[in-house]
């Protein structure tokens, strides 16, 4: 658990508050998303490495996609983290094909 904001992973901070729209958020929220069990998925340590702060965009897991992406998109939503016109556009065909 993460009790103060110096502790909470770099990787989560980079993703929530530069790319993505938590800049506002004060530190409490940027702790409760470091925290938050369903934003914590346990991997391999070479896939957390190869990962690093990289969304759906930029890195996918080499099983379960698709489960993967879902999860990633109930936390965006939950959180209210924003994506980029770019990243729109991918994420709705990924999506598409995650449907099939």
């Amino acid at each position: 658990m993460v009790d103060e904001l110096g502790k909470l992973s770099q990787e989560a901070r980079t993703y929530a508050v530069l790319a993505h729209g938590a800049y506002s958020w004060e530190d409490h929220q940027l702790i409760q998303f470091g925290n938050d069990e369903k934003n914590l998925i346990p991997v391999e340590p070479s896939l957390n490495s190869e990962k690093g702060a990289s969304g759906p965009d930029r890195w996918l897991p080499p099983i379960d996609k698709c489960a993967y992406f879902e999860i990633f998109e109930k936390i965006r939503k939950r959180y209210h983290l924003v994506l980029s016109n770019d990243e729109n556009k991918l994420f709705q065909l990924i999506a598409r094909v995650c449907e099939r």
